[in-house]
């Protein structure tokens, strides 16, 4: 699973890039399927509070219903984002 949180990191640094918009639309879809992922790997081994960090990041950056914020303001939230997953992906599996 750390593999997957250093990818899904490193896609959410791209986003600094200017691209077009259907790539921040897949990056949302595909970085929300893999949180709801890590969540319930996180939830099977019995870390609830990762479970719902997790959980709670997918319906964040879902694409379906998009939150209108501004690219400023996405860009900033995919950062944190990045630095969350990575810092889990580092930290032990104490809950």
């Amino acid at each position: 699973m750390k593999m997957f949180q250093f990818a899904l990191a490193l896609v959410l640094m791209m986003c600094l890039l200017d691209k077009p918009a259907h790539f921040y639309f897949y990056v949302h879809a595909v970085s929300a399927i893999l949180f709801a992922l890590m969540a319930f790997n996180a939830y099977d081994s019995y870390q609830k509070k990762k479970a719902i960090l997790f959980f709670s990041l997918a319906l964040f950056i879902q694409p379906v219903y998009p939150l209108p914020f501004d690219r400023s303001i996405w860009i900033f939230i995919e950062i944190v984002f990045a630095l969350i997953l990575l810092i889990s992906a580092f930290r032990t599996n104490k809950d």
